[in-house]
């Protein structure tokens, strides 16, 4: 690892008449392929795959060298993949258009970039840019696949690294998409006004008497015990009962799954009604760690796991949620469940408001959640 990864993508010479995205995206999967033994291999097979002319194979002892930003006469190619004395001509477009004829003009300048055979690869945001002849045309997409297929041929550092530039495709809108369904489209107004009827029925419930009507809610932890409605955030809407979070209680619904990586109980029945118990969780605040990790391991709260194991109601439990270590308890059921039969505004208020009842009082049992924060 001759070169550190911010030094490579710092590297490029921009140029006025490019996306620098692309520039961007270039460096970091040239840089990916130099330093990731054994992955410029794997890639130079994916590439050979997807063409229908075979100008030659890979047995893995090949040399392979990679080049990014490579001055030809006609132009910039954005990648050189040199496998022997053969080698790859990629173009890599984000949203951008091909100048006129780039594709054949670089093909035409192949002799200076190698003795042998040279594909043109074309890589773009979605297949709609595929406007020139190319030997392989890509998306980001599918690049994303390959790479997601590869991850566990490596080991655990390549491995996180390959998932990063996974996530960073995916948070540029380049990952593989399924296309849109009809009932998507159909459900996107039904789900504006679900939205919408929650934020009446959660502003209704955040103005109950709390602390009478359920009293081991306050006892969880009566110095930071308080009660407001959140709108929209982390994909979720209802009602955060601590602040700050010693523990912190929320219960609502769960609209959109990426964030708490926590998948639907029935994705047939639509979002979920949760309660989540939450701890703070910062790897590199020694502090809060020790905190997190005595509470996580103390008698008291191992006592509650087992309790909810052998009893959790009519609730699905979860005592750990991958992914995301902020939610250590989460007690969820369809929220379809919950309003069948309930047709009046007054009787899904109260069917949430009981449901919260019974999750925080299988959580709050015999004061061991309030005894293991202390």
């Amino acid at each position: 690892m001759d070169t550190s990864m911010f030094s490579f993508i710092k590297s490029y010479i921009p140029s006025k008449n490019k996306d620098p995205k692309e520039d961007y995206l270039t460096q970091l999967l040239a840089w990916m392929l130099l330093n990731i033994e054994g992955l410029s291999y794997e890639y130079c097979r994916f590439l050979l795959g997807k063409s229908q002319n075979k100008f030659f194979e890979i047995n893995g002892d090949e040399i392979i060298n990679i080049r990014t930003q490579v001055t030809v006469e006609n132009g910039r190619i954005d990648l050189v993949i040199n496998v022997n004395e053969n080698g790859f001509i990629c173009e890599h477009k984000v949203f951008s258009s091909l100048s006129n004829n780039q594709i054949e003009k670089y093909k035409n300048n192949s002799s200076t970039l190698g003795s042998g055979k040279f594909y043109t690869v074309l890589i773009t945001a979605t297949r709609l840019q595929h406007t020139q002849d190319a030997d392989i045309k890509l998306t980001w997409g599918d690049i994303c696949e390959f790479l997601e297929l590869n991850t566990y041929k490596f080991g655990n550092l390549e491995e996180f690294l390959i998932k990063q530039l996974v996530a960073y495709l995916k948070e540029q809108g380049l990952g593989y998409s399924e296309p849109i369904k009809m009932e998507d489209i159909l459900a996107y107004f039904p789900a504006m006004t679900l939205e919408k009827n929650l934020d009446a029925l959660f502003y209704e419930l955040e103005s109950k008497d709390w602390e009478n009507e359920c009293p081991s809610l306050k006892n969880i932890n009566p110095k930071d015990f308080s009660k407001k409605y959140n709108k929209y955030r982390w994909g979720r809407k209802g009602i955060d009962f601590f602040t700050p979070w010693n523990p912190g209680i929320f219960a609502g619904v769960l609209l959109d799954t990426d964030d708490h990586q926590i998948k639907p109980t029935d994705v047939n029945k639509g979002p979920d009604f949760v309660v989540l118990v939450e701890t703070d969780y910062y790897p590199n605040k020694k502090e809060v760690m020790e905190k997190r990790n005595r509470v996580l391991n103390s008698q008291e709260f191992q006592q509650l796991k087992k309790r909810l194991q052998m009893n959790h109601g009519e609730f699905q439990l979860m005592t750990e949620v991958p992914n995301n270590p902020w939610r250590i308890l989460v007690l969820k059921k369809p929220l379809f469940d919950i309003f069948k039969g309930k047709n009046t505004k007054e009787e899904q208020v109260q069917a949430l408001f009981d449901n919260i009842i019974n999750a925080v009082n299988l959580i709050a049992q015999d004061d061991l959640l309030h005894k293991a924060f202390l």
